[in-house]
């Protein structure tokens, strides 16, 4: 079993103002849909850029985990790939690491969810 890590709004806060400094030079945002969106509303307004649908050079990638890679995979020769928090060694720019064996909980999130997310996901990946 994965330990489980409740991040609070004052964590986000913290990694995106570590991380906002590096993420410099982009036109907007593309938020990976679920778990990105909230984390690119709050970077949009702390950077002044819009989020959009619409991916080119300078659009950053973010999404909000990134656990094995496999969802940002497909950005990765093309574009810059933020993660507020990360698990693997993937090359991207990232706020905050955390062991592979982590689940994290954010604040956005139900908590009385955790353990049947956190199962799901195992099951799905014969963990």
């Amino acid at each position: 079993m994965r330990k489980i890590i409740k991040l609070t709004w004052q964590d986000i806060d913290d990694i995106i103002n570590k991380l906002s400094p590096e993420l410099t030079g982009f036109n907007n945002i593309y938020a990976i849909p679920r778990g990105g969106l909230i984390p690119a509303v709050i970077l949009s307004h702390k950077l002044n850029i819009s989020i959009t649908n619409k991916i080119d050079s300078k659009t950053l990638i973010l999404d909000d985990i990134c656990d094995s890679g496999f969802t940002i995979k497909k950005f990765l020769n093309t574009n810059k790939v933020a993660c507020l928090i990360t698990l693997s060694n993937t090359d991207i720019i990232y706020g905050k690491q955390y062991k592979k064996n982590t689940w994290i909980e954010f604040p956005w999130e139900n908590p009385s969810n955790t353990k049947f997310d956190l199962k799901d996901y195992e099951n799905k990946r014969n963990i």
